[in-house]
């Protein structure tokens, strides 16, 4: 395993070694940063992430969605006004076509 990793790249790791540390491996994705893919005979199966990059995640999809309904509030007219219910059913059928 090589330890000159930057936290924007990854290491690749069978399931099996997984099992077998799978301590010393989550110990290396929190202090590290470091992401770990999980490979399964060979194709990629997962990837180990901290915690950290999962928050990040979530700020920018809430931060996403509040553009989305800005853009939507200024653009609104009142022949196509829609329910906020609708609107995120729209924003997220958006992301799902990423």
């Amino acid at each position: 395993m090589s330890t000159a990793i930057t936290p924007t790249e990854h290491m690749s790791l069978p399931l099996a070694e997984l099992r077998a540390s799978i301590g010393e491996i989550v110990n290396r994705v929190r202090l590290t940063g470091q992401r770990v893919e999980i490979t399964r005979n060979g194709t990629p199966a997962a990837i180990i992430v901290p915690l950290e990059d999962i928050k990040t995640l979530e700020r920018l999809e809430e931060q996403a969605d509040l553009i989305a309904l800005e853009h939507a509030r200024l653009t609104n007219n009142d022949e196509g006004n829609i329910t906020l219910e609708e609107h995120l059913a729209e924003v997220e059928a958006g992301r799902q076509d990423d």
